[in-house]
């Protein structure tokens, strides 16, 4: 809702980062086999990287350039091309 601008009165990718990163670092503590927060907050940064709505810079403490890496780099930045905003 805050990456666009639903139900506030404009968009705020920097909180819509902040609550991202909140499932990715916090979000074990609630998930499930059916409801894989934190998986969804890392796709959810990764898509605003490959938007470059955000930099790597800004993802930090959820990835480090070998984590980032290790995780994302199986999908490749050619991937980014097929991720709609």
């Amino acid at each position: 809702m805050y990456e666009k601008g639903l139900g506030i009165p404009k968009a705020n990718v920097s909180q819509a980062l902040f609550w991202y990163k909140k499932m990715a670092i916090d979000g074990g503590k609630y998930e499930n086999d059916i409801n894989p927060i934190r998986m969804y907050g890392r796709r959810e940064i990764y898509r605003l990287l490959c938007l470059k709505k955000i930099t790597k810079l800004q993802v930090a403490p959820v990835y480090t350039p070998k984590s980032y890496q290790e995780e994302f780099g199986r999908w490749s930045d050619a991937k980014c091309n097929l991720i709609s905003g």
